[in-house]
């Protein structure tokens, strides 16, 4: 999972993995973080990237930033959770049109809440 990109500050301390400064909600990590990682930023043409399952994924919290010439492929479909399953173009529409991408994760956190019952229509 593509966790910062070129230009963000990523850290992770107590559990928690802070980008640029600000805690991360990440619903999809197995359990929280282990280890320690002290605050870097991410070079020009590179990528920091984490696996789901922090504490045994061997990514860039053990070998660094990712060149960006290492990237072959694109996601293309959201699996889970199962309330966002869909075409990732199709799902992230609005961040392409806004490029707002703090409105865009508070979105996807406002999805995570429950939503009020409604009652069938007849």
């Amino acid at each position: 999972r593509v966790v910062a990109v070129a230009g963000d500050t990523v850290e992770v301390k107590g559990g928690t993995l802070y980008l640029n400064g600000q805690p991360r909600y990440e619903p999809y990590t197995l359990e929280p973080t282990r280890y320690d990682l002290p605050k870097l930023t991410v070079p020009e043409g590179s990528l920091f990237v984490l696996g789901d399952n922090r504490n045994v994924s061997v990514d860039s919290h053990v070998w660094g930033c990712l060149s960006v010439d290492n990237v072959v492929g694109k996601a293309f479909y959201v699996l889970y959770p199962v309330a966002r399953q869909g075409f990732v173009d199709e799902f992230m529409r609005d961040l392409k049109v806004t490029g707002d991408t703090g409105a865009f994760i508070e979105r996807l956190v406002d999805e995570q809440q429950p939503q009020p019952r409604r009652p069938p229509s007849l």
